[in-house]
């Protein structure tokens, strides 16, 4: 995104029309029907690659497909941006990950989501602000040689567009309600704690008071 974008276009594949000169090298799985068939797949982090689960984790290779180039589109705004941060982050805790990919996978996701709920970081920030913090930029300038005008063909008119939902509010509170019918009866006795820190805690319903009386 960059300030030259077109702002009343909705189609980010027309509004959005530049790229890094310097891409990185990330790729995707495409996958076959295989997939479907075998319960021991597991698509990885962002489509980035493919687990077997079981006796042997670990993520499989696969031949590159150098015929095929993605048009990926991270960041479309800055509503969706905080409800790819904030929801995909709180998923990612839902899903009780083993801790070694809260600190080789997560850690984006985690620094994102604490300066902006815990630390309020976002606050009063611009649409490429946000962008430009997204990206742990100190600033919105864009330099000539680091982006490529190289726009996607977008021949198809945009589809489905009464879909689209981003509200940061009501797009948390649909994955919150969500998450609690998937797991009824697992929140009695729960306390959220207002601290800094944003940790919650599970309450016991009796307390000791002061003279070692039981308080519920």
């Amino acid at each position: 995104m960059t300030s030259e974008d077109p702002a009343d276009e909705a189609n980010p594949l027309r509004r959005i029309r530049f790229r890094p000169r310097n891409e990185p090298k990330t790729h995707k799985v495409v996958l076959t029907l295989a997939f479907a068939a075998d319960p021991t797949l597991v698509i990885d982090h962002g489509n980035h690659g493919l687990l077997r689960i079981g006796a042997f984790t670990g993520k499989l290779h696969f031949p590159p497909l150098p015929q095929l180039a993605l048009a990926h589109y991270p960041v479309r705004s800055a509503a969706q941006l905080m409800n790819k941060t904030i929801v995909g982050y709180l998923a990612h805790i839902a899903a009780s990950r083993p801790g070694v990919e809260e600190q080789h996978l997560a850690t984006h996701w985690r620094r994102c989501y604490e300066e902006m709920i815990l630390q309020g970081a976002t606050r009063g920030m611009t649409e490429l602000e946000l962008v430009a913090w997204f990206h742990g930029r100190q600033d919105t300038l864009v330099r000539a040689d680091e982006l490529v005008c190289d726009p996607t063909p977008a021949v198809d008119a945009l589809r489905y567009s009464h879909l689209v939902r981003n509200d940061a509010y009501s797009t948390l509170a649909r994955f919150t309600e969500a998450l609690i019918r998937s797991r009824p009866g697992d929140l009695d006795g729960s306390r959220f704690e207002h601290g800094s820190d944003g940790a919650s805690a599970a309450a016991s319903p009796d307390t000791t008071d002061a003279d070692g009386r039981q308080r519920t």
